[in-house]
């Protein structure tokens, strides 16, 4: 059989291009392959495939289909857009009577999850089967156990028979993922309904790279017939959610400013993130079209993001900022709250006590703020051009006096917002 060879795939991409109207065109050829394993970027895609592109949409070296965070803001893409599974095909046998049913694509992959077992099972997809021997869960009666549990702990030792543990759709209590690239990893809880934890074969056992369609795939279960003989669950593809509250045509997890209310969503999300630790967006992410904005995000290249593991593509901080991880990032914050970002308002909310003194006004290289509250703690000072555009961000602690530079900007009148605790003040701002 003739196989194409082809890029990765993303529809995240695809999404930005599409908004963009930019046209891609490919040439591609097919070679005759052999072999289930194939290492590094590439994909093994059957004759039925449609053409696939690799993207690194922020310029960090890491590909979409492997990037927690596409555009760079700090806020993993799940958190800014949950994927989506669909399908939810069950299937279920009895004593080894084969069970066929499809399963559709999805640009992430592949779900089979198994809610009851007894006590092995060979999986078949598209035509592959999923291990080099039946996955036997069970030592009893002379069985070879082949799988394991990543920490060491055995079904049977250290955890309970495979029939014994029960699950459901929410709680599974296997999980077979299959990714775009045909990688497979399985998952087993060790109690009923529990959490899943990592499982690996052994004893010879062994996983096989699945060739997965674009369009739709078929996978048959069977069972070695050892007394009572069962299996069931439900099988689901694993696409990228789209989601764009401001309707620029571009999901949040490629928009620097998910809602479009002019301040980056980097500095909108839960963490103490100044403007000064920004840098020029790389890649093709931006902030869409609408936002006053400029493209820009916490990292441009391979050198400031994770590039292994489950952070993989996070940017990542010597010392992280209040609120940021560098495994799990930040928090959504009101980076999708269009009235989250105040900018050229002039409001007061909660005050007690005197108003905070702004001065010199006009100023030169610098201005303070004084009349500050040290029992309210940080304050945040941030400053905003005529347009709306947020040009500086500071956030200050443990001082009555706070002196905010200001060199480099542009002479102009701009608006400085101050907030601490419950209050917040604005007031105009002259630059000479």
């Amino acid at each position: 059989m003739k196989l194409f060879i082809l890029c990765k795939s993303n529809s995240k991409r695809s999404i930005l291009f599409l908004s963009h109207g930019i046209f891609i065109l490919m040439l591609f050829f097919s070679i005759p392959i052999s072999g289930q394993s194939l290492g590094g970027e590439v994909n093994v895609w059957n004759s039925a495939a449609k053409t696939n592109i690799t993207t690194d949409s922020d310029g960090d070296g890491v590909f979409d289909d492997l990037d927690v965070d596409d555009d760079n803001d700090g806020i993993l893409d799940t958190v800014e857009c949950p994927d989506v599974m669909f399908g939810n095909i069950p299937f279920s046998t009895t004593n080894g009577t084969p069970s066929i049913f499809p399963i559709p694509s999805g640009d992430l992959g592949v779900i089979i999850d198994i809610f009851e077992l007894d006590n092995s099972f060979s999986l078949n997809i598209n035509g592959i089967p999923l291990s080099n021997q039946e996955i036997q869960f069970s030592r009893a009666d002379g069985l070879i156990q082949n799988v394991r549990f990543a920490d060491g702990t055995l079904y049977e030792i250290g955890a309970p028979q495979i029939w014994t543990i029960h699950g459901n759709a929410a709680n599974p209590m296997l999980r077979i993922s299959i990714s775009p690239g045909g990688g497979v990893s399985m998952y087993g809880s060790k109690a009923s309904y529990g959490p899943l934890y990592p499982l690996q074969l052994f004893n010879g056992a062994g996983f096989n790279t699945i060739a997965l369609n674009q369009t739709s795939n078929s996978a048959g279960v069977t069972q070695q017939v050892e007394g009572p003989t069962y299996i069931s669950g439900m099988a689901n593809a694993k696409r990228t959610g789209f989601c764009d509250p401001d309707g620029d045509g571009i999901s949040n997890q490629l928009d620097l400013d998910s809602d479009n209310d002019g301040c980056l969503d980097t500095m909108e999300g839960g963490a103490e993130i100044d403007l000064s630790q920004l840098v020029n967006a790389g890649g093709v992410v931006s902030v869409g079209t609408g936002s006053i904005a400029h493209n820009k995000n916490l990292c441009a290249g391979s050198d400031c993001v994770s590039t292994s593991g489950s952070s993989r593509g996070l940017p990542r901080f010597a010392t992280p900022p209040t609120g940021y991880s560098n495994t799990s990032g930040q928090s959504i914050g009101s980076s999708q709250n269009p009235t989250g970002c105040s900018v050229l308002a002039t409001y007061e909310i909660g005050i007690s006590g005197p108003k905070h003194i702004i001065y010199p006004n006009p100023a030169y290289d610098e201005f303070f703020v004084d009349n500050i509250d040290k029992s309210k703690g940080k304050m945040k000072i941030e400053l905003f051009d005529m347009s709306g555009r947020l040009v500086l961000s500071e956030i200050k602690r443990d001082s009555s006096k706070k002196a905010i530079s200001i060199k480099g900007l542009y002479k102009g009148t701009y608006i400085v917002h101050v907030r601490q605790g419950n209050k917040q003040h604005v007031e105009k701002l002259v630059i000479k």
